[in-house]
Parts: structure tokens; sequence; C-alpha cells
């Protein structure tokens, strides 16, 4: 069985590099890791919710390159259990990640 190393965690604030229109997300933007996955064949990836509410699933090679590290792990956070994403999509609005926005 291989092991796959996940260089990312839940709770983890982290920030845009770019600009995602798609999911209107700007370049700058914090965001929060709210799950950790493993997508096959040795990859892994992650869910971010940013600060104005845009969300969506990065691979590990897109964090590597469009996702940038703070280093800050939010401890109140870091065992969120991702349910689904209405579910996570209503905790942002009731101000559950603000703590995420508030240590940087």
């Amino acid at each position: 069985m291989t092991t796959i190393e996940k260089n990312i965690c839940v709770g983890e604030v982290v920030v845009s590099l770019i600009d995602w229109d798609a999911i209107g997300v700007d370049k700058g933007e914090l965001g929060v890791v709210f799950e950790v996955y493993d997508s096959g064949r040795g990859h892994w990836g992650a869910q971010i919710i940013f600060e104005a509410g845009g969300h969506c699933g990065y691979s590990d090679e897109e964090i590597d390159q469009w996702i940038g590290r703070t280093g800050l792990v939010v401890t109140e956070l870091a065992n969120y259990k991702f349910r689904n994403i209405i579910q996570t999509v209503m905790e942002h609005h009731e101000g559950l990640f603000n703590k995420a926005w508030q240590n940087t």
C-alpha cells in the first residue's frame, strides 16, 4: 500500500495567487482548507473556502501552482468535519471560518 504525503491540513489558512473569476475569488484573498482527500493514483486534493464565500476543490498540483501557504493553522478549525458543501457554505455565512481571516 502506498502512503500519500499530503502537505496541507484542515484548518490551514491559504491565499489565492490568482483571480478565480468562475468562483468569485480574487488574487490575494484568504481561504481556509476544510477537507483534504485522496483523489487516486497517488494524488490528493483539498477543498478551500475563501473569505467572500467562493469555494472549490483543488488537486495537489493546482495547490502547488495557485495557492499560497501562510504557515498558519487555526486550531479551532483543524477538526472540522466536512459533511456536504451546502452545510459548509451555511457555516461560512454564519461566521464559523471568521477566525481564519482574523488571524493573519
